[in-house]
């Protein structure tokens, strides 16, 4: 992407504080963030692979070849415009999410194979829409509070167990409508370090999953919709920044839960350009 200025992120958190309140965290793997600025909007693109089991391949060359492959990974790309560089009191971020997650094994013998698909592969598309405002600002200190609204689609891929007339197929697919008021604040220690804390509160709106299985002339359709209030999560972390350098460390727990028995830790490393 082309534009006056750009970034590029490397590590297991990209975090945006800048009014927009979206959070967001990668496990390992390869994370490439590419934004650019195009007039008042800022247009941003991010691409990623990680590998979310152990993978273990095996192959057997004594007699007829055997061989035994897993694919346990997920490749997905987001995109999103904002106007940050033009928000005066309200700002917003509009895009969708998309990736593959994948869940096979393929066992080969010979001129035969036989792959297997498990309960975690499926296509995943969320279109999202965030909004952020300042409640509070001085010269070292600010306050922003924020709504992220995310529609989750999910369509697995289908399963079949058995052979022949007893062949059993399952279809799944599932969406939802999400909510999550947040509050951020955060102080500058020196020109350098910048201390922050927050809270999110999630709201399942509504959501819908379905179940279709097949056997023979017969189907089994099941759907449940859901509606339900979450916990809250509270974050509070360190940022360090000089030149093109930028460090943030993170901690997260639910409030509802007992003492960090949730406790989950965050790190990212970015250089900007």
């Amino acid at each position: 992407l082309a534009g006056e200025k750009s970034l590029v992120g490397l590590g297991i958190l990209f975090n945006d504080h800048g009014g927009i309140l979206f959070h967001q965290a990668v496990q390992a793997g390869e994370d490439l963030v590419l934004l650019a600025l195009l007039g008042g909007i800022d247009l941003t693109g991010r691409l990623y692979w990680l590998t979310w089991q152990t993978e273990t391949d095996t192959e057997n060359d004594a007699g007829a070849k055997v061989e035994h492959d897993e694919d346990y990974w997920t490749l997905g790309a987001d995109i999103a415009l904002s106007n940050g560089p033009s928000a005066k009191n309200l700002a917003w971020s509009a895009g969708v999410n998309f990736y593959r997650h994948t869940d096979w094994e393929k066992d080969s013998q010979g001129n035969e194979s036989r792959e297997t698909t498990g309960e975690d592969a499926y296509i995943h598309i969320q279109p999202f829409f965030n909004l952020g405002t300042p409640v509070f600002q001085t010269e070292n200190a600010n306050v922003f509070v924020g709504l992220n609204t995310y529609l989750p689609i999910r369509i697995y891929d289908e399963i079949e167990n058995g052979t022949g007339e007893a062949t059993q197929t399952n279809n799944r697919n599932s969406f939802g409508l999400y909510t999550s008021p947040n509050i951020l604040g955060e102080m500058a220690i020196n020109e350098n370090w910048i201390v922050f804390a927050g809270a999110t509160y999630l709201w399942n709106v509504f959501s819908r999953s379905a179940t279709s299985i097949e056997q023979g002339k017969d189907t089994n359709d099941t759907s449940i919709i859901t509606m339900r209030t979450n916990a809250t999560q509270a974050n509070a972390g360190l940022r360090f920044q000089y030149n093109s350098l930028i460090v943030e460390a993170s901690v997260a727990d639910n409030l509802d839960s007992q003492a960090w028995s949730g406790l989950v830790g965050n790190l990212g490393v970015f250089f900007t350009f």
